[in-house]
This record gives structure tokens, C-alpha cells and sequence, in this order.
């Protein structure tokens, strides 16, 4: 019997087989029960199963081998031992056969060793998968053929301002979702990045939204869909979304374009004044300068005094310097070149103080180094936009203005006793000039920073690295064209 099934079974079973009576004794086996374990048949035939078995007692053995009918095949997982001594897990599968009264059990083992790794691999790679996840910063949702959302991580929660529980379940069709294109209008629920992506089986990339904060608002984000297939559908089954909040980068290219746009104003203006002080002051008195050269070819035909006409023309002419010097002097002081230190600085504060009536204090380090053009440039820009502020908005009576040195960069504070005013001023609309200082200063390797003196009074500082960089020269020369 045993020697024909076992003819028969070589021939069709991947697996060791192994067969063995009621006390363990293996009785026959097949020659990848052999190779499996690397003993010759006739090894096997004079050993016993629990010889093999390195997991389980013999006592174990038995009484598992009384709850195998013929009805009832268990599938059970153990380690057997190889001749070399070492030991691998398997999976076998226990039948049992009578005959001639006796019992007898077939057992086919299946080497799990490969099967084990890839199942570890998975664990690994599905536990690296679960711990991205988690700590992402990227919002990400997972929503099924309806856009309803099956799971969330935690900076989806964070950046939607809405708890896990509150967003299972939630569909991208909901109208609370309140979403908006960038100019305003409605963003209706079939439109958004994870229904498109059901809708047409494509990858969506980069899609801006405003999506309402019950928190804090209108948030802006930049979204992804990526549609997910089973295998063997045309259409997508679920669709991953991911999201990151660029509400601040949206926010500040909005001001950047206002800023742009205030620029170009301001330029328009200097334009403007520049065109109507040359025709109304250097132009007429060019003109009147022609007529007394006129006069005094006139009076030198007919013999009168030319006199009174060389005298015309010397005034005419000084005009015409006074005028050319002050526009010059509006678009560059002349004081920040040949000025040391804080001289333009005291200079202009010393001309404030005459116009306003504020009560201007400047104050140096006695330990101030030479500092190059462009940061003297900068600096002088600074108190020139902070004083106009404070003359126009704090309700101050008296500033003052310190310029010091630190080993690696120069320092500028001023104080005023005002209304007060924090980093909220960068985002009011006469915030922009303060906006554009903040630029030019990160540019040149700086910073800037306004804070509030208590109950009242703003101290706005600022400082700059002391070496001088490209970037500084670069605004250097864009100050010189702008004179010339």
C-alpha cells in the first residue's frame, strides 16, 4: 500500500511527505522529504517524527495526533531540523489513514522560510508606511468611489482644524467645506482635486484652494490627487489626497505683488515731481537765462550797460544749481558719502525735528567701525522710513535713535513714546515700506523686528552683518542709476 500511494504521490506533491505510525516511527517519505532535510531515505525510515519536530514535546505530538479523524485534517505550524543541525519553520498538514486497523499519518510539510520573510518584509514596509503616516507634515486623506473620506492622518486633522472623527465619513461634495478659487469665487465640491480624480482616472497636481477654517478662517492649500485602481477595474476605487497649508507663502506673494505695485507708484511719482520741477523751476529758468543772453547781445549792439543782463544771469544760474543739487540730494543725500558713522542719520533726524516738532535723539557707539556705503545706504533708508511713519501715525513727541556695534554686525534701535505698534504693522496696508525694509535687510544677511514698549511706545530695530556682500553692492549701484 504504502510503497504504490507513495509511487503515486511523488509525482504530484511540492512538499515533503512524511508518514508515520501512532508512535512517531516514520514508516515512508518521499524524496523531497529527503533533500528538505538532507538525510538519506533510510535515515528517515530508521528515525522517529519526533527526531525531526524541535518545537513540540512528544507528549504534545500525541495528543495532537488524537484530534486528527478522518474527517478533520489540522493545519498546524512548527520547526523541523535539518541534518546540518539547523532548523527552519514549516506548515503541516496532518491526515490520517487506517488500514488493516492500524493508524497511520501523513504529514506534508511546507518550508515557510521564504514565505516568513517576505510576510516580516511586509510588516516592516507596512509599519514604515503607517509611521510616515502619522508624521508627516503633509495633510493626506484616503476616500473611497464617492470622495467620502475612509482615513485621515494627523496633519490632515491640524491643517483642516478638524478632529479625525469629524472628517470620516465627510464627502469633498459637502458644501460646509466652503472652498474658494484664489479670486474668490466658489469652488464647488465636483471641482475639487479628489472628484476630478475619480471622475477621470488622472493624477490632479497642484491645485490651490481656500478651504474654510472653523478655527481661524480661510486656509489656502496646495493639493494633490492620486486616483488608486483595483485590480482589474478601468475605474478608480478610492483616491489619495494629499495637501500642505501655504496659507503664509500665499499671503506673501500677495503682499509682494502689492509692494510691487506700490514700487512702481512711487516711482511713477518721483517721475512726476522730477518732470514738473525740471519744466516749472530748471526749465523756465534756462529760459530766462536765453532772454537775458539775448539782452545782452542786444546791449552790446547798441552800446548800453550789460551789467543788470550778466547779473540776471548769474542768479539765473544759481537757481538752476540750487534746483539740480535738491533734486539730486531727494533721490541720494549727498550726506551719506561724505558723512561718516551716523552723520547723514543725525542730518536728516536734525531736519525732521525742524519740520515736525518731534524731539529726535541720535546715539552712537563710541566703538562704531567704518562701515561701508551700502550699510550706511540702508541704514540712513531705515530711520528715513521710520521717522515718516512716527511723524505720520505714532503720535510721538520725542524719538530716539541708536546706532551701535556687536562683534559681528551693527545695530540700529528706535524708540519712540507713540501709540505703539507690534509686527502687525507688516500686514496693515501702509505696512509695505516696513515690508520692502524687510526684504532689502534679508537680502544684505539682516533682520528686522518691531515690539511694543509696554503700554505704549514702539522700539523698531534692525542690524546687519558688518562685512559687505554682493547683494549689498548690487543695491548700492541700483541706488546710484536711480540718481542718475
Amino acid at each position: 500500500m504504502k510503497f504504490a500511494l507513495l509511487a503515486a504521490l511523488d509525482g504530484v506533491l511540492p512538499d515533503p511527505l512524511f508518514i508515520h505510525d501512532q508512535h512517531g516511527l516514520i514508516v515512508a517519505v518521499n524524496d523531497k522529504a529527503c533533500e528538505s532535510l538532507g538525510y538519506s531515505r533510510d535515515e528517515l525510515l530508521s528515525m522517529s517524527i519526533m527526531d525531526v519536530v524541535t518545537d513540540k514535546e512528544p507528549a504534545s505530538l500525541r495528543a495532537l495526533w488524537n484530534t486528527v479523524t478522518r474527517d478533520y485534517a489540522p493545519l498546524v505550524r512548527g520547526r523541523q531540523r535539518r541534518k546540518n543541525g539547523s532548523d527552519f519553520p514549516v506548515e503541516v498538514r496532518i491526515a490520517l489513514v487506517e488500514h488493516d486497523g492500524k493508524r497511520h499519518y501523513f504529514a506534508i510539510a511546507r518550508d515557510l522560510s521564504d514565505r516568513l520573510r517576505v510576510e516580516t518584509r511586509l510588516r516592516d514596509h507596512l509599519s514604515h508606511a503607517h509611521t510616515i503616516f502619522e508624521t508627516m507634515a503633509e495633510g493626506l486623506t484616503v476616500q473611497d468611489s464617492a470622495g467620502a473620506i475612509l482615513d485621515a492622518n494627523p496633519a490632515a486633522e491640524h491643517i483642516l482644524g478638524l478632529t479625525r472623527e469629524q472628517l470620516l465619513g465627510r464627502s469633498s461634495l459637502d458644501p460646509d467645506w466652503r472652498c474658494v478659487h484664489e479670486d474668490g469665487s466658489d469652488f464647488p465640491g465636483e471641482e475639487h482635486p479628489s472628484m476630478v480624480a475619480l471622475r477621470s482616472g488622472e493624477p490632479v497636481r497642484n491645485r490651490l484652494m481656500g478651504v474654510h477654517d472653523p478655527k481661524t478662517g480661510l486656509r489656502w492649500l496646495s493639493v494633490n490627487a492620486r486616483p488608486v485602481f483595483r485590480s482589474g477595474m478601468s475605474r478608480p476605487n478610492q483616491v489619495v489626497t494629499t495637501f500642505v497649508d501655504v496659507t503664509a507663502l500665499h499671503e506673501s506673494r500677495r503682499r509682494l505683488r502689492e509692494l510691487a505695485q506700490r514700487l512702481e507708484t512711487v516711482r511713477e511719482d518721483e517721475r512726476c515731481v522730477i518732470a514738473e520741477r525740471l519744466h516749472e523751476g530748471v526749465a523756465q529758468d534756462l529760459y530766462a537765462l536765453k532772454l537775458a543772453l539775448q539782452y545782452e547781445d542786444k546791449a552790446a549792439q547798441t552800446g548800453a550797460d550789460p551789467l543788470m543782463a550778466r547779473a540776471e544771469v548769474m542768479a539765473t544760474l544759481d537757481r538752476c544749481i540750487d534746483s539740480t543739487r535738491a533734486m539730486a540730494n531727494q533721490l541720494r543725500p549727498a550726506t551719506i558719502t561724505h558723512l561718516p558713522g551716523s552723520g547723514a542719520i543725525r542730518h536728516h533726524a536734525q531736519y525732521v525735528g525742524q519740520v515736525t516738532g518731534l524731539d529726535i535723539g541720535v546715539h552712537e557707539s563710541p566703538a562704531l567701525p567704518e562701515l561701508t556705503e551700502a550699510v550706511r545706504l540702508m541704514l540712513f533708508r531705515i530711520v528715513q522710513e521710520a521717522l515718516d511713519n512716527v511723524s505720520r501715525h505714532a503720535g510721538a513727541t520725542r524719538v530716539d535713535i541708536t546706532l551701535r556695534a556687536e562683534p559681528s554686525r551693527i545695530c540700529l534701535d528706535i524708540s519712540d513714546d507713540g501709540i505703539g505698534a507690534g509686527e502687525e504693522s507688516f500686514g496693515k496696508p501702509g505696512g509695505l515700506g516696513l515690508l520692502g525694509l524687510r526684504e532689502r535687510l534679508l537680502n544684505l544677511g539682516g533682520g528686522l523686528q518691531i515690539a511694543r514698549r509696554g503700554s505704549r511706545g514702539t522700539t523698531l530695530s534692525v542690524w546687519l552683518p558688518l562685512e559687505s556682500t554682493p547683494a549689498a553692492n548690487g543695491d548700492t549701484a541700483d541706488e546710484r542709476r536711480s540718481a542718475g
